[in-house]
């Protein structure tokens, strides 16, 4: 492994690190709302049920392929989700953004669209066991 292959391997690391924490940051102020709600007295100025709601789990990966969309919905989501990551990511980043898994050509085609578009531009070719990396432009 060269010192630039382990370099890159180590920012998309930490890459992934802080797309974690973001996740479990989410899931954390979900439960906190939730157990605010719960404290909060109702309209008719009744105290508080004492029993609380089962927590929600945080979210889990995405694995599934998320039922048939419509025209357009794919790359309207894949754009939107580009927001909440860097200027620079991977497809699982991508995938981890979303919230659920598109398929495989659906994705392909609408990262394609995009690098036509010139809102994307790929970096780095995918190789063996690295993905394919993109820039936002």
């Amino acid at each position: 492994m060269t010192e630039e292959d382990y370099e890159d391997r180590r920012r998309q690391l930490d890459r992934e690190l802080l797309t974690g924490i973001e996740l479990l940051q989410q899931a954390h102020r979900v439960k906190v709302q939730a157990l605010e709600d719960v404290r909060r007295p109702s309209p008719g100025g009744e105290a508080p049920a004492a029993a609380m709601p089962a927590p929600t789990p945080p979210p889990a990966a995405p694995k599934a392929v998320r039922p048939r969309l419509g025209s357009g919905e794919a790359l309207d989501d894949i754009e939107t989700a580009l927001d909440r990551l860097g200027d620079e990511f991977a497809r699982d980043e991508l995938i981890l953004a979303l919230g659920y898994r598109p398929s495989r050509s659906t994705l392909h085609r609408s990262l394609s669209f995009l690098q036509v578009e010139g809102i994307l531009e790929r970096v780095q070719p995918s190789s063996g066991r690295s993905p394919a990396r993109y820039r936002k432009l």
